[in-house]
């Protein structure tokens, strides 16, 4: 009805406001920490994640996004929530895995060779583990979305945001952190962002998820979201 979707906007909105809010107060505080330099080689870190992170999905999420609202409605028979939702996990987490093993694997040819900054690829080497943590907390967002569950969507991303903002906060203010060490606790703040994703999932969704992905899953779903 009309109430629903307009609460329904106002926690989107409210969400994406949080968020935007929170990224513009990290990036004041370590461009404040750090001066304008070495902010700038973490500007240039979170450029590599981000390309990255376009293609680590393997189309995972977008299927998501297409199926299932038609598989929680019950209006697709032939699919069932839990193997589709685990297999995508899978598919995204082994691209997760690999592009930052792509990432790790190409930190010294990243920097000495495309950006020219030799004193960049430690920096992109740690970036990787930022970047797993950060395309594994996406998933469960987009699942979220695909659920129609704006509220532990919000609650998730918003979760996130303040993770990172407590975070440093401490350790900049407290321990005085590298840019390393940020982009560790970025990661960690990522992992645990995940870790809120899962006891946020509907039990129903959770023991469908407990009884395991078969071949035959991963065989009927795989191609599904192959097409994407």
């Amino acid at each position: 009805n009309t109430q629903a979707m307009s609460r329904n906007i106002f926690i989107k909105f409210s969400s994406t406001l949080a968020t935007g809010l929170g990224g513009f107060v990290l990036s004041i505080l370590l461009n404040r920490h750090f001066g304008k330099d070495s902010y700038g080689l973490l500007v240039l870190v979170y450029t590599v994640t981000g390309l990255a992170f376009i293609f680590s999905d393997l189309g995972a999420k977008r299927t998501l996004n297409r199926y299932v609202p038609v598989v929680a409605s019950g209006a697709e028979p032939t699919m069932q929530l839990g193997p589709l939702v685990g297999v995508a996990f899978l598919i995204q987490l082994g691209g997760a895995l690999l592009f930052t093993a792509l990432i790790t694997l190409g930190s010294e040819f990243l920097a000495v060779w495309f950006f020219q900054k030799a004193a960049l690829a430690p920096l992109i080497l740690v970036g990787a583990w930022y970047f797993f943590g950060f395309a594994m907390f996406d998933f469960f967002v987009q699942l979220f979305q695909s659920l129609q569950d704006w509220k532990k969507e919000a609650v998730l991303s918003i979760g996130f945001v303040l993770f990172q903002i407590v975070t440093l906060t401490i350790g900049l203010l407290v321990f005085n952190l590298s840019l390393g060490a940020v982009l560790v606790l970025n990661g960690l703040s990522a992992i645990g962002s995940v870790l809120l994703g899962v006891t946020l999932l509907p039990r129903s969704l959770l023991r469908q998820l407990a009884a395991g992905v078969h071949v035959r899953d991963f065989t009927k779903y795989g191609r599904v979201i192959g097409r994407f």
